[in-house]
């Protein structure tokens, strides 16, 4: 059962402001969190719900990127990250890199030039997987985060409306700032917050 909001005179306050500040999207994502307090919501969801952004139709050209999992295609970014590749592919990888380069060591050895070539044409094959596929920590690269690249920019407009409420609605804006959590789940605490976690941007 959902829980009922009770407005208090800061919203109500921030209510009147709306028509003034129409123009900062902020004050929609605060809105809506505001009348479900405790409740979580999606940066992607939170975001589509003011940005008038509409499922793509059947005719429309679609945004496509490959996935090796299973040779799965996927439309659109999805919301939560998906791993280009998983574990035991790239063990698998390195293992036929590790008998490849014993090959190439050979094949140079006996002066073999079509098999040197041939050696060094897989495993720059091999090496091209990988540097997509890792990132320089070697940890498995993600496809997508959608969620995390919204909360960010939700998190952005609702700094910029801080700083056009600070000079006339100081006292609004603190009280905003105490309970407004924007993340991947974007919520409204009912009880103060401190030392909120800002968006990474990585």
């Amino acid at each position: 059962m959902k829980q009922e909001y009770i407005p208090t005179p800061y919203y109500r306050e921030f209510r009147q402001l709306m028509a003034e500040f129409q123009r900062f999207k902020a004050l929609g994502y605060i809105d809506e969190i505001w009348c479900h307090p405790g409740t979580g919501i999606s940066a992607t969801h939170l975001y589509n719900l003011h940005n008038n952004v509409q499922a793509a139709a059947m005719d429309t050209d679609y945004h496509s990127f490959y996935c090796p999992d299973g040779n799965t295609i996927y439309y659109y970014p999805p919301e939560l990250p998906i791993a280009i590749c998983d574990a035991q592919t790239l063990s698998q990888v390195k293992a036929a890199v590790s008998a490849l380069s014993t090959k190439l060591h050979e094949a140079r050895y006996n002066n073999d030039l079509a098999c040197v070539e041939d050696c060094e044409q897989q495993l720059a094959k091999y090496h091209d997987y990988l540097k997509d596929c890792i990132t320089s920590h070697k940890r498995i690269r993600y496809i997508s985060n959608l969620d995390h690249d919204l909360s960010l920019l939700i998190y952005r407009s609702v700094q910029a409306l801080y700083k056009a409420l600070q000079p006339k609605h100081p006292e609004l804006v603190n009280y905003l700032k105490q309970h407004v959590v924007i993340g991947v789940k974007c919520y409204w605490s009912e009880s103060p917050v401190k030392d909120k976690p800002k968006p990474k941007t990585t």
